[in-house]
């Protein structure tokens, strides 16, 4: 998420990328090896999220990658479950 280029409410403008929900994730300790050592492990149940992607984005990506990710955590969706599992590992 931290790709998104975005003014967002971050203040760098559009030309920057916006990284407050990279910051976010990470932390939480996570990290792109971390995030995918747990898939590949398949050791998360991952089934559909309730909303679209689009519906999720539509409700807030103007507002920064950091309003996305906490949209994304607020809901039962695989993103959360995924983090959820991530931070029950040793």
């Amino acid at each position: 998420m931290a790709g998104f280029v975005s003014g967002g409410n971050s203040g760098a403008g559009p030309w920057l990328p916006d990284t407050a929900g990279g910051a976010l994730l990470a932390g939480r300790g996570l990290d792109y090896a971390r995030v995918h050592a747990v898939l590949d492990a398949g050791e998360v149940s991952l089934p559909a999220d309730p909303r679209s992607v689009e519906a999720y984005l539509a409700a807030v990506a103007a507002q920064g990658t950091e309003q996305v990710v906490r949209a994304l955590l607020e809901e039962v969706t695989r993103a959360r479950r995924l983090v959820e599992a991530m931070e029950r590992r040793p």
